[in-house]
């Protein structure tokens, strides 16, 4: 299928599922959170006082220090924000910035896909000293952005390959949900071109499709009676091989099943590949 035309189905199901779609990944949130959390706790210049600073849980074993156990996915308990992170300590980062007890250092940074613009992007346009740009392909999840977020963020509606950034002008890309949307050869091309946007020694945050295949697609996604939503993903071992090869440290590993409501109500469990790696 012609790229294009890939791109215009899915904006075209993405405005037509926008609000459902807000709601429908708010059982999401806390698993985002707790990764952002990772994030700024490195982007902060808290890694130094951590105890590991590499984490790989792909195959069940990771670095020492282990972590704590993650959550059971049948458990039905929400799990908190200390329960999934697990690099140093409880970082103040989700703290509202009254209470956050250290000015952060100032900050460039860029999000791939930021829907409604709730919970991440506005978590990180709350944070002093940081500039927030934010991008989706969707005209009506940027126009629920907007009603979410501060003028103070720049949000850009289009294709994320399109996109035209300075180089090394950004301190972290955060990318989640979003790439495998994606055809797998611009995948590739994207992940070269955030790493020539990043600064030398910054960082990225991103999740892939966990299978390898070439495309998935569905006309009814969520509902929609518009578009088609498209995925598609190089596995774990091609990620981590495509990440490698344009230049990116890998220090955080972890497939992580997410527990997806269909439209009947039941619940499918797909598998995730999330990264945190430096430039």
């Amino acid at each position: 299928m012609d790229s294009s035309q890939l791109k215009a189905d899915i904006k075209k199901a993405y405005d037509a599922i926008a609000p459902k779609y807000f709601t429908w990944t708010e059982n999401t949130h806390s698993v985002r959170l707790s990764y952002v959390a990772k994030l700024l706790h490195h982007l902060d210049g808290e890694e130094g006082k951590a105890t590991a600073t590499s984490t790989s849980t792909v195959t069940g074993t990771s670095t020492a220090p282990a972590p704590a156990p993650a959550p059971s996915p049948e458990a039905n308990s929400t799990p908190t924000i200390q329960d999934q992170v697990n690099v140093g300590p409880a970082p103040d980062t989700l703290l509202p910035p009254s209470q956050i007890s250290h000015e952060p250092p100032s900050a460039s940074i860029l999000e791939l896909g930021c829907g409604a613009g709730i919970p991440v992007t506005k978590l990180l346009a709350a944070r002093p000293n940081t500039t927030i740009t934010a991008n989706d392909i969707s005209s009506s999840q940027i126009a629920l952005a907007k009603t979410h977020l501060p003028s103070s963020v720049r949000l850009i509606t289009g294709d994320m390959m399109e996109l035209e950034l300075e180089a090394e002008s950004l301190d972290a890309v955060l990318a989640m949900y979003s790439i495998f949307h994606l055809p797998r050869d611009e995948q590739r091309i994207m992940l070269a071109r955030i790493h020539g946007w990043l600064k030398a020694g910054r960082w990225v945050l991103m999740n892939f499709a966990a299978a390898e295949f070439e495309r998935a697609s569905d006309e009814k996604w969520l509902g929609a009676k518009e578009g088609v939503v498209h995925w598609s993903g190089w596995g774990v071992e091609g990620t981590r091989k495509m990440l490698e090869e344009v230049g990116f440290e890998i220090l955080l590993e972890e497939v992580r099943a997410d527990e997806e409501i269909e439209e009947d109500g039941s619940v499918k469990k797909v598998e995730f590949y999330w990264v945190m790696a430096r430039k």
